[in-house]
């Protein structure tokens, strides 16, 4: 508003001047954020009044006039017999004064707020000849899931950067290099990941070292371009300082270092009452609410995945159980949750009622399982039943 004063203009022209800027852009996020803010608080907080000599008077805590200082085309004219045309004139200018710099200032904060932190491989890194060859198609030649192939698969490839580790044993539910080789001998059940047993065991451990090496490459720039962007730990010339590097590490360990393996409670042996008590607790945990009265799966749910995908909750009647449908599995699934994906943890259950409702989900599997294809099971996540 002093600005707007001194240069004998009204403030929303100062507003849309500064949001146009590019040193905005160049502010630190969280600066960024708070310039436009305060902008969009000029904008909207102030009513304008005018009067008919074409003074602007900004009530609220301005309490100054500031004159246009312009004078209209001899080609306009006002409708309205009771203004001059300098003045209506000068209410219209004004007005789209208003409406551009709302509008600059709106587009901006929201380009601020919901721009993601998406990183890819930095020059440290590259791909080997080996991933490209057999995974590129799919996961994208530098693991961002963006492979040429994934436009027609479902569901989408993971990305291997920023995506999490689905079928994950630690407790921490990051997966190990266990739980990465598992999933690149055996593939992923319903899904278009393939089964790489036909490869030698050498080129297996390479990849498994590889993704995890993506793992920490994605997570060291994620929170690398948070701090940045933020401006926060960093010294007066733009480098993290001790502090900085140290959340640096204490993040990228927390994303890619699994801990110890979970371990599932002993197996109860299936009887009418433990079924029964399963089934309580079935409907007590509100597994039915996605899977269904009686396990046959969400229809009519909007579930989504960590990347905005639509996805379903498995018919666990006819499913094949991603992680399968051992005692083991089955459990941690149900204690731990599954990463990126709307299952959550139960953790509130005790061993005994673990056991119970793990036994009582593997009574309601039916064999063989369905296998689906891309398009039905896209059509099972937006809600079609196969």
């Amino acid at each position: 508003a002093d600005a707007a004063a001194a240069a004998d203009a009204p403030p929303y022209a100062v507003a849309a001047w500064c949001c146009s800027c590019s040193g905005l852009l160049r502010l630190p996020l969280r600066r960024r954020r708070r310039r436009l803010l305060l902008l969009l608080r000029l904008i909207v907080t102030y009513r304008v009044s005018r009067d008919r000599e074409g003074k602007v008077k900004l009530s609220g805590e301005l309490g100054y006039d500031v004159s246009l200082g312009t004078t209209p085309p001899e080609t306009y004219r006002s409708n309205d017999s009771n203004t001059t045309p300098e003045t209506e004139w000068q209410r219209d200018m004004l007005d789209r004064l208003e409406d551009r710099a709302y509008t600059t200032c709106v587009l901006l904060l929201f380009n601020c707020i919901f721009a993601p932190v998406r990183v890819g491989l930095s020059a440290e890194f590259e791909t080997s000849k080996e991933f490209r060859q057999y995974c590129g198609a799919c996961h994208g030649n530098n693991g961002d899931g963006q492979g040429e192939a994934g436009r027609y698969l479902y569901p989408k490839p993971r990305d291997l950067l920023n995506g999490k580790v689905r079928l994950a044993t630690s407790s921490n539910m990051i997966a190990s290099a266990d739980d990465i080789k598992l999933v690149l001998l055996n593939g992923v059940p319903n899904t278009s990941m393939q089964s790489w047993k036909q490869l030698s065991a050498r080129l297996i451990d390479r990849m498994v070292t590889e993704v995890q090496e993506m793992q920490i490459i994605g997570a060291r720039q994620r929170v690398l371009a948070v701090l940045k962007e933020d401006g926060l730990l960093v010294d007066i010339d733009g480098n993290l300082n001790s502090e900085g590097q140290q959340a640096v590490i204490d993040y990228t360990t927390q994303q890619t270092v699994a801990t110890q393996r979970w371990v599932a409670p002993p197996v109860l042996r299936s009887s009418d009452s433990v079924l029964e008590d399963g089934r309580k607790l079935y409907l007590k945990q509100n597994c039915h609410k996605c899977h269904g009265d009686q396990g046959e799966g969400s229809f009519g749910v909007d579930l989504i995945d960590d990347k905005g995908f639509p996805t379903f909750a498995r018919d666990l009647i006819r499913d094949p159980y991603k992680a399968g449908s051992q005692f083991d599995t089955i459990a941690r699934v149900i204690r731990l949750g599954m990463p990126g994906t709307v299952m959550p943890s139960s953790g509130a259950l005790s061993d005994d009622e673990l056991a119970k409702i793990t036994v009582y989900v593997q009574s309601l599997a039916k064999s063989p399982p369905r296998q689906m294809g891309n398009i039905q099971r896209y059509n099972r996540a937006i809600g079609f039943r196969p």
